[in-house]
Parts: structure tokens; C-alpha cells; sequence
């Protein structure tokens, strides 16, 4: 079967370090554990479950805050001893455990590297994420109708332990966030009065959690409903420099609108108060804004997204996003609406994992912008 141009792309970055990590056994064709048996389209479920190899996602950065740049994330799923039992070419019962490392590198000498791990124990009755990173950034942050420059240097880590309710899809459970930067505005700019022109500052904050999850599937999902409410608090007595809090919340519904198009709708609310670095201050997170050009107190991301099935395992995605800002920081942007949008595509890239990849392009207000995509981009 003649296969597309953009299947042997996707096989160059996703199969690719295949080679170079495992030679094929004997009487095998080195392509073969990457054809799924039932339609024999390009597919790493038994690369990844079975062989314990590593997804790798490419990540060309666009975003105009730090310049261009590039880098890779690498994914290694961990089965389920459920999972193991069910019969081959059946799909995944219960979401995985997922071990993950970053590294990313930009044109104005910005850097990160980054790992963790996702894990789902005692058949789904348990969920835990750690992470950690550490990066040197260098970025724009907009104030008093100016680009102001700014290095970030420091680390981070999460840990974070949810415990599902009874058998219902209700999860509770805390989470625990530190960091320490230092952060030095360029010499000659001249600052608002809330920016210091050099800080270094330790952040140590933890809060509980709450989340109702029906989604049928935690990378790319169907049908279903995520919400999640996040209040963390930052305390001298935990560490903090300064006492300031935070609430988070998120919230993604998933409709089958027809057996080849899902609706997808999301709105993400962040609110601050007390003595928030001014690198943490809630910030419109859409595709095609640019990460720190609209930020204050208070910020609301929404999207609208639809997917549809236009052949096999490939399938088209279009969006529009509106966000907004608010705050009494005088010097940021207030009452300020912003839309947004672009489109993509999908490949079913695991099929018993139910995980599709791929890019989406999106512009707002003259920018413009493309990611490498895992999942559904949320």
C-alpha cells in the first residue's frame, strides 16, 4: 500500500531512534513491529507496550517571547499488570504510567531540561505526578506598553498525589510546588515600580486538589469531562520569600457530535493574590498568544475546538480561543479581550493507547505560531 508523504515524516521522527536503540530480532523486518496488524497503518503501540521503547515528540518553538528554537520530548509508557492480561490487539483498559524527559534550546540563548513521571496505581484508585527542571530563560515581559527584557534562571519541582473517591469519578488529593529563580531585568530599561531590576526569589507553596474525570481516554479524548480546582498557598513557613496565593482552574468537555467529528470545549481560569513574582502572574494561555503578553491579577483562557475523521487514522482539527486579563497592576494589560485561532491535523500514532499526534498552526492579533502536538493540544 502506497503510504502518504506525512506517514514517512511522522515514521522519521517517531520511529527513527528505533534503529538506533534496538536492532530487529531475526526474521523480522525492521519495519514490522511498527505496522498494526489490523490495518496496517503506521502504529508504535507494540513499540512502546511491548518492546519498552521510547516515543520521541520534536518541538520546533515559535513562541516570539523567547525567539526560535527547538528540542524533544521523550515519552516511555509503563503497562498496567491489568493491562497485561487482556487480549493482544485489544486496547488499553486504564490509562498507563507515563515516564517522560524534556530538553529545549532557543535562538536567545534559552535553555530547559526537565523529567518526571505520571502514574496510575491500584487500577486507576491512584494517580501521582512528579516533576522537576531546571533552565536558563531569557524573555520578554510586557509592561507599560513596552517589551522588557529579562533573564530567569532556576529550577522547579512538583509533586502532586490524587486518590480517587470510591468508584466514582471524582478524584481528591493535594499538591506541593518549589522553586527558586533569580531574575535580572537588562540594564538601560525603565521599570514599572513593581519590577525590581534584580530578584531572587524562593517559592514554596501546597494546596489541595479536587478533579472529576469521565474522559474516556487521558491523551486524546472522545467523550467526557475533566474539571479541576487548584488553590495553592506560599508561606514564609513553607519557605516562600513572600506569602501570596493562587487558584487554579481548569475544565475540558468532550462531545461526539458524530461518529467522525468531536467538539471539544475548554476554559481555564488562574487568579493571584498578595505578593506574586511577576513571573507567575496569570498570563492567557492559547494557542497563538504569545505566553507573556497579556498578564495581571486575574486571566480566562477559553478555546472551541472540533476534530474530524477525514481518512483512516488522520484527522483535521479547527479552533478559535478568546482570552482575558484583568488586574489593578496598573503598568499590565486590564480588561483586555483577546482572540485567537488556527487549525491542524491528527494521527492515530498508538492505536491501543488511543494517542494521536501531530501540529497545529494558530495566529493572534499579527503572531503567529505552530506546535508539535501530543494529544488533543490541551
Amino acid at each position: 500500500m502506497r503510504k502518504s508523504p506525512l506517514v514517512h515524516v511522522v515514521s522519521v521522527c517517531l520511529v527513527g531512534m528505533s534503529i538506533l536503540l534496538a536492532a530487529p530480532s531475526r526474521g523480522q523486518g525492521m519495519f514490522d513491529a511498527f505496522l498494526d496488524p489490523t490495518d496496517g497503518q503506521l502504529d508504535v503501540s507494540d513499540w512502546l507496550l511491548n518492546k519498552r521503547g521510547f516515543l520521541l515528540n520534536p518541538m520546533v518553538i515559535t513562541e516570539s517571547s523567547i525567539g526560535y528554537g527547538g528540542g524533544a520530548t521523550a515519552l516511555f509508557f509503563h503497562e498496567s499488570a491489568a493491562d497485561k492480561a487482556r487480549e493482544e490487539g485489544e486496547p488499553l483498559g486504564l490509562p498507563p504510567s507515563v515516564s517522560f524527559a524534556v530538553g529545549a534550546a532557543t535562538e536567545t540563548d534559552s535553555w530547559l531540561t526537565g523529567a518526571g513521571h505520571f502514574g496510575s496505581f491500584l487500577d486507576d484508585r491512584v494517580r501521582y505526578l512528579g516533576a522537576g527542571g531546571y533552565g536558563s530563560i531569557n524573555i520578554e515581559f510586557s509592561a507599560g506598553g513596552e517589551d522588557l527584557d529579562y533573564g530567569l534562571d532556576g529550577y522547579f519541582i512538583v509533586q502532586q498525589l490524587l486518590g480517587r473517591v470510591a468508584r466514582s469519578n471524582f478524584f481528591l488529593g493535594g499538591r506541593y510546588v518549589y522553586s527558586e529563580f533569580e531574575a535580572e531585568f537588562d540594564f538601560g530599561q525603565s521599570l514599572p515600580s513593581f519590577l525590581p531590576n534584580k530578584i531572587t526569589f524562593d517559592a514554596s507553596g501546597i494546596g489541595p486538589m479536587v478533579r472529576y474525570d469521565s474522559r474516556d481516554n487521558i491523551f486524546t479524548a472522545n467523550k467526557g469531562i475533566e474539571i479541576e480546582i487548584t488553590p495553592t498557598f506560599y508561606t514564609q513557613t513553607l519557605g516562600s520569600d513572600q506569602t501570596y496565593q493562587s487558584v487554579d482552574g481548569s475544565s475540558r468537555f468532550y462531545y461526539p457530535a458524530h461518529e467522525k467529528l468531536v467538539v471539544a470545549f475548554r476554559v481555564d481560569t488562574s487568579l493571584s493574590f498578595g505578593d506574586t513574582p511577576f513571573y507567575a502572574l496569570p498570563a492567557i494561555r492559547n494557542r497563538g498568544v504569545p505566553a507573556t503578553a497579556y498578564q495581571n491579577e486575574y486571566s480566562v483562557s477559553s478555546e472551541l475546538q472540533g476534530r474530524w475523521n477525514v481518512w483512516k487514522r488522520w484527522s483535521l482539527i479547527g479552533f478559535v480561543g478568546l482570552g482575558y486579563v484583568a488586574g489593578d497592576i496598573d503598568a499590565l494589560d486590564d480588561n483586555e479581550f483577546v482572540p485567537s485561532g488556527g487549525g491542524g491535523f491528527r494521527y492515530l500514532i498508538a492505536r491501543l493507547l488511543g494517542l494521536q499526534m501531530g501540529m497545529d498552526f494558530a495566529g493572534s492579533e499579527g503572531e503567529f505560531e505552530f506546535y508539535f502536538q501530543v494529544g488533543t493540544g490541551w
